[in-house]
């Protein structure tokens, strides 16, 4: 008889629970904590719902599009206008302002906050995460104010930046000025962009403008759609 017992199928090993959501923070979180989380997922929502205002503001109000969103479509159409002597080059960089710089602080005070936890939520579904990092936290600290200075120019967003900046602990109104001196940088060149092309530019948006509205609300219902499928893919909980 032999010494071992008969052996039948092995049981399926059991399944790896799937993984939550990661969140910047342990435990349940501050009141600051939910500030920061909120006004962020505020933001992508922001520029979401006005989307479907940018095709009639782009033809009508530029300016106040400009203004609601730092569209460089509008801010470049503003340009060209300055051009054919419809308006001021001057209005044309200052008008995008407020909307290019809108939110960037929120993304300071999380990496002020949050650290590198921060900045891995910023990267976490990029290719090579770890890789970015590293490149991100090496740009910040050779160059830091620099690097925000040149945060809309290089290729890297300027969101990241910002929670870069904070995590390297740049103080608030040093980032908020920098902040505000890269984007009137790069609005100058977008303004400049307009005014060389002139009246073609204005052309071109006006004939536009007619059917952007259609590829508007397909792009919202492509964004809607999409996150729906992952939301399916991979449940919370």
């Amino acid at each position: 008889m032999s010494d071992h017992s008969p052996v039948g199928p092995a049981a399926p090993a059991p399944s790896a629970p799937r993984p939550g959501p990661t969140l910047p923070w342990q435990g349940a979180g501050e009141r600051a904590d939910k500030i920061i989380l909120g006004l962020i997922a505020f933001s992508g929502l922001y520029y979401l719902i006005t989307m479907p205002l940018v095709p009639e503001m782009i033809e009508h109000h530029p300016a106040l599009l400009a203004l609601l969103r730092g569209s460089s479509t509008a801010v470049v159409t503003l340009g060209a206008l300055a051009r054919t002597g419809h308006g001021s080059i001057v209005t044309a960089v200052l008008a995008g302002l407020p909307g290019t710089i809108l939110f960037d602080w929120v993304f300071w005070w999380a990496g002020k906050r949050w650290g590198h936890n921060a900045l891995a939520m910023m990267l976490g579904r990029s290719k090579n995460p770890e890789k970015r990092m590293a490149r991100v936290e090496s740009i910040s600290g050779k160059y830091g104010p620099i690097a925000v200075v040149t945060g809309y120019i290089i290729p890297i967003p300027t969101t990241v930046i910002a929670v870069a900046a904070g995590l390297g602990g740049m103080s608030l109104p040093v980032y908020v000025v920098l902040d505000a001196i890269g984007a009137l940088i790069w609005l100058g060149l977008l303004a400049g962009l307009g005014w060389g092309i002139g009246q073609s530019a204005v052309d071109v948006v006006h004939a536009v403008s007619h059917y952007s509205l259609i590829v508007t609300i397909a792009l919202v219902a492509l964004v809607v759609g999409r996150q729906i499928a992952m939301n399916r893919r991979h449940p919370v909980g």
